[in-house]
């Protein structure tokens, strides 16, 4: 009974030894890819109003009901670029933020099947036989900032709290990519405005330089194989449900970057929702080492 008491105290001992011992930490964790969409993750829109003009705006308010007036321009903004060109039926399901179908045209951009400018020559030629109100004076001063990629990239500002987790990611050896639906022209005059941020990325993957938009199975197959992703320890961030529905089937984790609103400040992408959801993820991989008697 004496050997075999001794025998447990030499094993509670060793444990602890282990336990304590800083050259044995008590988890590791393995190196992670993690995919970031663009807009409404890593981009918000903002000073979008200096373009379009404040007095315009007012105007075009005071002929409806205020209170629903974005809601009432993204409906005849895209109720106007659906009339530009008629849809393909084979054309993916691509959506904005509140489920509505994209225009074809806003398809072709994204594409980068059709350029900006062949664009606003296509809608200047609608403006030019439709009727001069001031709703269609607003519709077209929104498409020309749209379209121009010198005034929509000023309207693109990176998120503060995105660009500090994603530091933070890649302080931790993990692998970052970006995978969007933009124009490339855009794309790259932001790209060029933050160089020093997207140098953080391993990969990115811009649907106009690959010819094709979330959610349609190639663009993912494409990041897949192109950067040799392992969709078992991935992850991709996305703030639409449907381009995370398209990932989840190539067996690639998903976390959705919910929006939340303020009075002042419109709406933003909630990051702490998703750094949250992001850490339950990463601690999924953690291991905890066995220690050798």
């Amino acid at each position: 009974m004496k050997r075999l008491f001794s025998i447990i105290l030499l094993i509670l001992s060793t444990y602890l030894v282990f336990a304590n011992d800083d050259t044995h930490p008590p988890k590791s964790s393995a190196q992670l890819t993690i995919i970031f969409d663009l807009g409404g993750v890593v981009l918000e829109t903002k000073s979008a109003m200096q373009f379009i003009g404040i007095s315009k705006l007012l105007a075009y308010a005071m002929t409806q009901n205020p209170v629903i007036l974005p809601q009432t321009i993204k409906k005849s903004l895209l109720d106007f670029l659906h009339e530009i060109h008629e849809r393909h039926p084979q054309e993916v399901n691509a959506q904005d933020d509140q489920g509505n179908l994209l225009p074809q045209c806003m398809c072709y951009w994204m594409k980068g099947t059709h350029s900006p400018e062949q664009l606003r020559e296509s809608i200047d030629a609608m403006f030019a036989v439709r009727e001069k109100n001031i709703e269609n004076s607003v519709i077209q001063a929104i498409t020309h900032m749209m379209f121009t990629p010198e005034l929509f990239s000023q309207t693109q500002h990176l998120v503060p709290a995105t660009v500090q987790l994603i530091h933070e990611l890649k302080a931790q050896g993990h692998k970052l990519y970006i995978l969007s639906n933009f124009c490339s022209a855009s794309f790259n005059l932001i790209k060029e405005r933050h160089s020093d941020f997207f140098a953080l990325f391993d990969g990115i993957v811009i649907s106009a330089e690959v010819g094709c938009i979330k959610p349609d199975p190639n663009i993912y197959a494409h990041i897949l194989t192109t950067h040799n992703i392992d969709p078992k320890t991935a992850c991709f961030i996305d703030d639409l449900s449907i381009n995370l529905e398209a990932a989840q089937e190539f067996g690639i984790h998903t976390i959705h970057c919910p929006s939340k609103y303020s009075y002042f400040y419109g709406k933003s992408p909630d990051i702490e929702s998703v750094r949250n959801q992001l850490e339950t993820w990463q601690n999924s991989f953690q291991i905890s080492p066995i220690p050798a008697f």
